[in-house]
């Protein structure tokens, strides 16, 4: 462990239900699972937690709202602070984050930090052709800021940006935050319990009544999306469905910001998250909106600056 007088590293995660990201840039989907004999063959490998095998990057989705309770969050998290801090052993201060709604939850807020402030043992394991190697970690996480989502988007934006008044709205894997910021201060927020893993369920559904007999999950969509395109039973599906389940999911958000925000057009509209890249082109036609630069690691980069001011760093 670092010495008393070293100055103690910050880590900004952000522990989405579609992807986890740091503040560092490291990112992976938000799965896990217990290694078994396929993942043996295909060499990958794993991280060892209070005595199982998980495998990063690979499983089901956990659809559990309050992310303080999802079951495997702890593998993931470990497996993020590793590949960010790139050190076997040392103290760590952590800010994660939850969405607007749930971070009134001042039991929530408890759970989360109770859940991830403590001293954690693992071992990684990096499986190869003609060998194994396996490195044991230590890190005490001295102490957790829970900071609420979106607001730490904010604060990851450019210092004359933040000046404007802003509804920045937050598109994540399980939820949507919308945030409106005057004179540099939240004036307002709400939180859409639907994200894009919603928006694949919906094409995932369309996807299997188009191809007779098929079973796709969401990680099937994800990856046929990337393709444009599903081959069943030889013919192509072009996925033509896509589009209108996008477009539905994208008036959603518009209804809700019209109904919260009747002077809408007055502010910057700005969008963050991991969904803002598959939301933008459908929710510009019916408002103004701008993806932010790292919109993919704004909550996390936000987390960690928030951090070094809460520190003094």
């Amino acid at each position: 462990m670092q010495n008393q007088n070293s100055v103690i590293p910050i880590i900004g995660l952000d522990l989405g239900n579609h992807n986890i990201k740091s503040s560092s840039g490291f990112i992976c989907r938000s799965v896990c699972k217990e290694f078994n004999y396929s993942d043996e063959v295909n060499e990958r490998g794993f991280i060892v937690y209070e005595g199982k095998k998980y495998v990063i990057g690979s499983g089901d989705f956990d659809h559990t709202k309050e992310k303080s309770r999802k079951l495997n969050t702890m593998p993931l998290f470990l497996y993020a602070l590793y590949k960010s801090l790139k050190v076997v052993s040392t103290n760590v201060n952590v800010v994660i984050g939850l969405p607007l709604v749930q971070h009134q939850n001042k039991l929530l807020v408890k759970e989360m930090r109770e859940k991830y402030k403590k001293s954690f043992g693992f071992q990684i394991t990096t499986v190869y052709h003609d060998r194994t190697e396996t490195i044991d970690v230590y890190y005490n996480v001295s102490n957790v800021i829970v900071f609420p989502e979106c607001v730490g988007a904010y604060y990851s934006l450019p210092t004359k940006i933040m000046s404007q008044d802003l509804l920045l709205v937050d598109i994540g894997g399980g939820t949507i935050n919308l945030a409106l910021f005057l004179d540099e201060e939240l004036q307002d927020f709400d939180t859409i319990p639907q994200g894009t893993n919603n928006v694949y369920s919906r094409i995932a559904d369309a996807a299997n009544e188009h191809n007779l007999g098929a079973t796709f999950s969401v990680e099937d969509i994800v990856r046929y999306m990337q393709f444009g395109q599903i081959i069943w039973e030889g013919v192509v599906d072009p996925m033509d469905y896509v589009d209108a389940i996008i477009d539905a999911f994208a008036l959603t958000i518009v209804n809700q910001i019209k109904r919260r925000h009747a002077n809408y057009k007055a502010y910057k509209i700005l969008l963050s998250g991991g969904g803002a890249q598959i939301m933008n082109e459908a929710l510009n036609r019916y408002i103004t909106a701008t993806v932010i630069d790292n919109n993919l690691f704004a909550n996390a980069i936000g987390f960690h600056l928030i951090g070094c001011e809460f520190y003094g760093y």
